[in-house]
């Protein structure tokens, strides 16, 4: 096992010990960064130098809740299979209400981690971000202190967003709960449980701002159409989650590159955004192709027809 001696994986998870030692065999890198960071993690939080993070315990509190949203869409699916169709209009001031929150609980992330990014007062760039300790001389204006809140905020609002499945499966719209929505909504909470917690102020901006600003206007195209008015910056949303991926693959391939001339993220951090991001644009990029690309001029005939 690596040099810190450190599990990678709950005490409770039969044969953690065993997947550990295969980790350090086949990424010996990868893996002694992981436990540094969890080492270093557990002891900012027992120092008591962590952020307050309410909910954000992987293993008692993010994993458990993450396997209790799964256990909650296959039993909603299963009920509602056999039954009608919620609606009517109480539904629909919910689902309003419902998407107004949304949108605000996206924008006060996406409002302050800009705020706090483009500010030339406090010094940062597009990568290599040192994490800046709450209280410390670094933490001008408190702005460390914000961003890290704005952090929490990010991945908390991704515990209301389940909601989302669950509306959609009281209404019957099976199309809408697709493996994508599942996967995205399950694998998020568990991304940046982890990466918010490691990184609370440093590189993991980007994502906030990119995911938020995306998520005021996908909340807003719910809100506004289902008033009845048109949202022209619908069709973009697809494209512009693509390019939110393509950008955090870009940001951490960068400090990958720089090594440790880069003082942002911990190794382990870059290398697990590179491939998430990677995967999401591939799942992206084929739900784009399936929903817009345009129907072969023989179905359309045959419509006519």
């Amino acid at each position: 096992m690596g040099e810190t001696g450190m599990s990678l994986f709950p005490a409770y998870m039969p044969g953690g010990a065993a997947v550990t030692e295969m980790s350090f065999q086949l990424f010996p890198k990868f893996s002694q960064s992981l436990a540094d960071t969890l080492n270093t993690l557990e002891a900012r939080r027992t120092s008591g130098t962590q952020p307050y993070q309410p909910g954000m315990d992987m293993a008692t509190q993010i994993v458990p809740s993450v396997a209790l949203y799964l256990l909650a869409v296959l039993v909603s699916s299963r009920l509602m299979a056999t039954r009608e169709a919620f609606g009517g209009p109480v539904l629909k001031r919910v689902l309003l209400l419902y998407n107004f929150s949304c949108v605000i609980l996206a924008a006060i992330p996406f409002i302050e981690m800009t705020r706090i990014q483009f500010n030339p007062k406090y010094g940062r760039s597009f990568a290599c971000n040192a994490l800046v300790h709450l209280g410390s001389k670094e933490d001008v204006d408190g702005h460390g202190s914000w961003m890290a809140f704005s952090c929490w905020l990010f991945f908390a609002q991704k515990y209301w967003e389940w909601l989302d499945t669950i509306f959609f499966v009281m209404r019957k719209s099976w199309r809408q709960v697709s493996f994508l929505h599942v996967y995205h909504h399950a694998t998020v909470p568990l991304l940046v449980g982890f990466t918010g917690a490691v990184d609370f102020n440093g590189d993991q901006y980007l994502a906030g701002i990119l995911n938020s600003g995306v998520h005021v206007l996908m909340y807003s195209h719910y809100l506004v159409s289902a008033l009845g008015f048109p949202t022209p910056w619908r069709k973009a949303l697809t494209s512009l989650q693509l390019v939110q991926f393509v950008l955090n693959v870009t940001q951490h391939s960068y400090a990958i590159w720089m090594g440790d001339d880069c003082a942002g993220s911990p190794y382990c951090v870059r290398v697990i955004m590179v491939v998430y991001f990677i995967i999401q644009f591939l799942l992206f990029a084929h739900f784009f192709s399936n929903a817009y690309r345009k129907k072969p001029r023989s179905e359309k005939s045959e419509k006519k027809a």
